[in-house]
């Protein structure tokens, strides 16, 4: 078997554009079980693509969401915290040196992720319980956030499209 790309990845899974947030995704499972009208949970695959846009943007989501890393190349996965702290998550196969197959952000901290420099792709996947619905996602506005993070401009430049 030759080296997979991702074209094979989007092809092979039927992943479509993700708007705003950037990428590309599909909706792999959603919760028969619901409480209050929105599922009981919902996962995703979700495909980083080494481009000018090849990365997730700046986003809050209300609930916890699970990253899991699948294939290709390691990602940054940036948090945002309330109190004002950044921290910045190496998701990647190598555990050994620290990186993370599998990571929880916590429901309210603001997320982004991009592949670090050298890669060409990266396959990763979210789980979220409750369930994901589309009023649970907010995208992050670029002055707000260089406003409450000044210190992080550059990494938040970089993962913002305005």
């Amino acid at each position: 078997m030759g080296l997979i790309g991702p074209e094979d990845i989007i092809k092979k899974l039927k992943l479509i554009p993700l708007a705003q947030e950037g990428g590309f995704y599909k909706q792999t499972w959603v919760s028969d079980s619901s409480s209050q009208g929105r599922p009981l949970g919902t996962a995703i695959y979700f495909l980083l693509i080494n481009t000018f846009d090849g990365f997730s943007a700046l986003h809050t989501l209300s609930n916890t969401e699970i990253y899991h890393f699948y294939l290709g190349n390691p990602i940054e996965l940036s948090l945002f915290h309330k109190n004002g702290k950044v921290d910045q998550i190496i998701m990647g196969q190598d555990i050994l040196n620290g990186e993370h197959p599998q990571f929880t952000v916590p429901g309210g901290v603001t997320q982004g992720s991009r592949i670090i420099d050298g890669g060409n792709y990266a396959l990763i996947g979210t789980t979220m319980t409750p369930g994901f619905t589309i009023d649970d996602f907010t995208l992050n506005k670029r002055g707000e956030m260089i406003k409450k993070y000044p210190d992080s401009k550059n990494l938040i430049l970089s993962l913002t499209r305005e």
